[in-house]
């Protein structure tokens, strides 16, 4: 029963945090559009135009976060390629038939799987990055949305809502982590990562700087581990990178917040969003499949090439 009431809140948050993004994206490209047509058409544009489509892209990369965090995108897939062509819903149901969970629905079954196998080992360890890259996201963007201060000079909103935003998207990225989990019938895992990521993130931030090895030796270690283990690639960078600080890198976490921040807000990266929206209609409507096949049937029918003689 518990578990039903999980996966319902779980696929309800994730619809809800869909329409929020397929909303925020129309929004984007509404606004881009009219930019565009108005500087080529009247050689103007309405004022603040390119801020607003950057403020519009950071809310959208906050609101994928819970959902990059849960979903089997944006990973590279080594060990369980047949896990990565469904949603991560529809896998749920693949994990708890592998994870072997002691009976049921008893007590036991929300505590740990009666066989620890090398792919909850990995899951494990994944799921732990995943959280430490939520917790880092969501304490240095807090802390810069506390620090920060000033007014945008066109929109005249508060500059420390940008930060808050993206704090407020790792907070529902833990919280869609949990109902994941609580779907799966796997608590214990979830307080057993979370306890683990959050003492990884106060010991980075409490221990002296060790010299054991370069800060960029690190970094690429753990995001290399990170990545192979299936843990989505921005969660493994952002890992790394803040782990690396406890090697000397100068990047604590209010810094990588406003790296990050200062790199979601390029309004060149807006276009992103429009590449991945146009080819997902393509393969929609079906005119990627029609592309595929006439490229194939031209490259059949072509005669092939003779040599030349010299």
């Amino acid at each position: 029963m518990f578990a039903s009431a999980a996966q319902a809140f779980s696929l309800q948050l994730e619809r809800t945090l869909e329409l929020a993004g397929a909303f925020l994206l129309a929004l984007l490209l509404v606004t881009i559009t009219c930019s565009v047509v108005l500087r080529h058409v009247a050689a103007s544009s309405f004022t603040g135009a390119e801020e607003a489509a950057s403020w519009l892209l950071v809310a959208l990369v906050s609101i994928g976060l819970p959902i990059a965090s849960t979903a089997r995108g944006l990973r590279i897939d080594l060990f369980d390629g047949g896990l990565a062509s469904g949603h991560g819903h529809d896998n749920a149901q693949v994990l708890r038939r592998s994870s072997q969970f002691v009976g049921g629905g008893n007590a036991e079954s929300w505590l740990w799987p009666r066989r620890i196998a090398l792919r909850d080992l990995r899951a494990l360890f994944s799921g732990t990055i995943i959280l430490l890259a939520c917790i880092i996201l969501m304490s240095g963007s807090g802390r810069a949305a506390l620090n920060l201060g000033g007014v945008s000079p066109s929109l005249g909103l508060s500059e420390g809502l940008r930060p808050a935003v993206l704090s407020a998207g790792g907070v529902l990225a833990i919280v869609a982590v949990l109902l994941h989990h609580l779907a799966e019938r796997r608590f214990l895992a979830f307080v057993s990562m979370l306890v683990v990521a959050a003492g990884a993130h106060w010991a980075v931030g409490a221990a002296p700087i060790l010299s054991l090895a370069s800060p960029s030796v690190i970094l690429c270690c753990l995001a290399l581990a990170a990545i192979f283990a299936g843990t989505p690639l921005p969660h493994a960078f952002i890992a790394a990178a803040y782990i690396a600080v406890a090697f000397g890198a100068p990047m604590p976490e209010e810094a990588m917040a406003a790296a990050t921040l200062s790199g979601m807000s390029h309004y060149l990266l807006t276009s992103i969003p429009f590449f991945l929206l146009a080819g997902a209609l393509l393969t929609a409507s079906g005119i990627a499949s029609c592309a595929a096949t006439l490229k194939v049937q031209v490259a059949t029918s072509c005669p092939p090439a003779r040599a030349l003689p010299h």
